[in-house]
């Protein structure tokens, strides 16, 4: 506003300064509502936070009389001035103030209305969340519970009744789980703009235990109708291999039968005949015997199962009847073999060392496969290991045996050419070991090296899962250490909010142990390693207590944020002593407080005690003098705020503690407490019985906002402050004015008029708040300032 016009309408100066602190007390107050954030799914974060919207509503109703008052000071402002340029100021002021009234006052109430829908959707969502947890742990019981029963048609038919039932359940029990995603999913999306971490977590958690569990559900039964389907049809093929068996063993006696006959060997045609028809029957040998090997698996599964009854006693007798005819029947196809392919002594030695070091290299290549796959643990892997050392161990005590018998074979060639049969299998089958032999090395190579990789991966996530295990077990160590927020001393909050976040640093750099431990199982995945349950159920412990490690914290601060704002040192919560019921002290958002009648539910911006004191003031306007009027006023506040016990030195020396030189710079509520905090403990230790200092406090605060900050905006300048305090404190009036007038004087010692004017108008404000500045020539400091430098010629550089 131009100085001009305040010269020409000296009453906008008073309007004005209401107005700039009314408004900056709306604009503070709007930027603390959109600051303000609660944890979503919190219910005690949520109401907290509604009961303080509805204080600052019951703040900002209070306020409105101070509203009213502007409008009307406004308007008799317009009425009394002709200036269209101050009529045109005020009327857009006032218009601003009136329009920004109603946006706080809307933000407000939307606000409100917003927490109280949150609260609502909250407790839907927890609701939720802990039906849908019990039908997580029904489930886990359930399947915790399956054990591996009897190998029988009937107990696995009851088991797959189970399990389809449990699966029919899991698709009822899916709507649990599906509310509490919807109700989380309207949380996230409604209230995005608060702190929604702790729904995230919490459902990504339930919906990866929903998914574990119905993998698990259809994986089983999946297995169990597997199982089923080869039960029942394990009789079928039991009779149709001992019914393949017969055949085969009618055809390899006649071929049996045929090699023996005399001078086989010399009819050529006769032998190529009985040779294809042993390699037909050798053919069917072989597309049986995987068909051999799972009826023998299936059937010791079912054995054990019947173990004790007359149906297992039946059972081995078939079993061994089928071990026994594939024996024989195998024994007479290598018999048939080596007859016909026998030609002379030394021949049929190469022959039969040939046929027995084939069967040889076909057993340990079955016994090979059979080791297969790669286990899921180490200690599983560790073991196949050691199968696999013992069988390459095999494999060089063989490979002489295997090397000197090729040899012979090709010198034996070499040296006495075969005719006839001799000369037709002879050669083939020695490549045919041959081949067999690098086959099995590579096979053994091969598998080594997969056991190899895996033991390298699965020990460094062995290694990796402990160290994560131990670090995660040192912290909840300290995590469980931790007190009650409820139960820890007001001094010790900062300390342990220091603790916690110390904490939360040192395990930050968990999250890559736990990204690391996760790439590990990803990779040993992508090996085609299937993790054993042990190791998923790590993983996944592992992952689940590091989620719920970082919520713990997160919660944890911000319950100890909570404390210390509410009870710390910063938190005026000493204060809260200096009134006793039915009245509470309570804080605006801007720190300003204010005070609660619970008997007749009413606030106000005046401690009780101050309010008796003012009364009390009152009484002495039946004093005809008004400097004694003044004085006696002044007098009784002095020693009701107990300042008639501090010296000048004592409050310089307060003032300098805190660093208070700056006299144009604002002081915050806490600032003023600070500072007032150091005067009066240092009064209560000369005057010990004369001073209490929450409440000395607290009233010279109620005192110095009367009179420095009647808009409540919760600032006052530093000279306000220091003039106030001096004023009323133990010291002769001539050092008073040296100490304030030095305050205001430049660093040559002189005082221009803008200076000189703040301390009046600092000084002007003590009698005026005790009704006592018509006696002193009102509120209008110029005329006062103008005749201090009336006379004045020297004008300082």
């Amino acid at each position: 506003m131009p100085s001009t016009l305040l010269l020409e309408v000296p009453a906008l100066a008073d309007f004005n300064r209401a107005w700039t602190e009314l408004t900056n007390w709306l604009s503070l107050l709007d930027r603390v509502i959109k600051s303000q954030r609660v944890m979503v799914g919190d219910l005690e974060d949520i109401n907290e936070m509604i009961m303080k919207q509805k204080a600052t509503l019951q703040d900002l109703e209070q306020r409105r009389p101070q509203l009213e008052e502007l409008i009307t000071a406004a308007q008799n402002l317009k009425n009394k001035t002709s200036n269209q340029e101050a009529r045109t100021i005020i009327t857009d002021r006032i218009e601003r103030i009136q329009n920004q009234w109603d946006e706080v006052q809307e933000h407000l109430q939307k606000r409100r209305q917003q927490l109280n829908e949150m609260l609502k959707d909250s407790t839907q969502w927890l609701e939720a969340k802990e039906e849908a947890e019990q039908v997580l742990g029904q489930v886990r019981g359930k399947l915790e519970s399956w054990k591996e029963g009897p190998y029988t048609t009937d107990a696995i038919q009851k088991k797959i009744k189970e399990t389809k039932q449990l699966a029919k359940d899991l698709r009822q029990w899916k709507i649990n789980v599906d509310v509490a995603n919807d109700l989380a999913l309207k949380l996230l999306r409604d209230y995005s703009e608060d702190d929604t971490r702790k729904v995230h977590i919490i459902t990504e958690n339930i919906n990866a235990s929903w998914a574990s569990i119905q993998k698990r559900v259809n994986e089983r039964e999946a297995a169990l109708e597997e199982t089923y389907r080869l039960l029942q049809q394990f009789p079928l093929d039991l009779e149709k291999f001992l019914a393949w068996l017969t055949e085969a063993e009618t055809t390899a006696n006649v071929l049996q039968d045929a090699t023996h006959k005399e001078k086989l060997l010399e009819d050529s045609k006769g032998v190529r005949e009985l040779m294809k028809q042993w390699q037909d029957l050798q053919g069917e040998i072989e597309a049986h015997t995987d068909i051999y090997h799972n009826l023998d698996e299936n059937g010791q599964k079912i054995l054990r199962s019947l173990e004790g009854s007359d149906e297992a006693v039946l059972l081995q007798r078939r079993l061994d009847n089928m071990n026994f005819k594939w024996s024989e029947l195998r024994k007479k196809s290598l018999n048939i073999r080596s007859h016909l392919e026998a030609s002379s002594d030394q021949w049929k030695r190469l022959h039969l060392s040939l046929q027995e070091l084939l069967v040889w290299l076909q057993l340990k290549d079955d016994e090979l496969s059979r080791q297969a796959p790669v286990g899921g643990d180490f200690p599983t892997v560790q073991k196949q290991n050691d199968v696999q050392r013992a069988f390459k161990r095999e494999l060089k005590t063989k490979e002489p045996v295997i090397m000197s018998t090729l040899e012979t074979v090709q010198i034996f060639l070499t040296e006495q050419p075969l005719e006839g049969l001799e000369k037709l299998y002879q050669e083939p089958r020695a490549e045919e070991v041959n081949t067999e032999w690098e086959k099995l090395n590579l096979h053994s190579a091969d598998w080594q090296r997969k056991l190899n990789e895996a033991l390298e991966r699965l020990q460094e996530l062995q290694e990796a899962t402990d160290e994560l295990d131990l670090k995660l077990r040192q912290a909840e160590v300290i995590k469980g250490s931790w007190q009650p927020v409820g139960d820890l001393l007001i001094d010790s909050l900062q300390d342990h909010l220091e603790k916690v976040k110390a904490l939360r640093g040192e395990i930050a750099p968990l999250k890559e142990n736990v990204s690391h431990v996760n790439d590990l199982a990803r990779q040993l995945t992508i090996l085609g390693i299937q993790l054993s349950p042990y190791n998923l159920n790590i993983l996944e412990d592992l992952n689940t207590r590091w989620k719920l490690l970082q919520v713990a914290i997160e919660d944890h601060i911000r319950q100890l944020h909570k404390a210390h704002r509410d009870f710390g040192p910063a938190s005026q919560h000493f204060l809260s002593t200096s009134v006793q019921g039915p009245w509470e002290r309570a804080i605006s958002p801007n720190k300003v407080p204010y005070y609660i009648n619970h008997e007749t539910q009413t606030t106000c911006w005046d401690h009780p005690k101050m309010t008796e004191l003012y009364q009390s003031l009152a009484d002495l306007d039946n004093v005809s003098f008004s400097a004694y009027r003044t004085a006696m006023k002044l007098r009784r506040l002095q020693k009701a705020l107990c300042l008639d016990l501090l010296s000048l030195s004592a409050a310089c020396d307060a003032l300098d503690l805190h660093n208070r030189k700056q006299n144009d710079q604002p002081m915050d509520i806490l600032q003023i407490i600070n500072c007032l905090t150091t005067i009066y403990d240092l009064l209560e230790q000369e005057h010990n019985n004369l001073v209490n200092v929450p409440l000395c406090v607290d009233m010279c605060l109620n005192w110095l906002l009367n009179v420095y900050d009647t808009g409540r905006t919760g600032r006052i300048r530093v000279l306000s402050f220091k003039t106030g305090i001096i004023s009323l404190c133990k010291a002769h009036l001539e050092d008073k004015y040296r100490y304030l007038f030095k305050q205001v004087a430049s660093s040559t010692g002189f005082c221009d008029q803008r200076r000189l004017g703040l301390l009046l108008h600092d000084s002007i404000q003590i009698p005026r708040q005790l009704g006592e500045v018509a006696s002193f020539g009102g509120s209008n400091i110029e005329p006062s300032v103008r005749s201090c430098f009336q006379f004045v010629s020297y004008s300082p550089s």
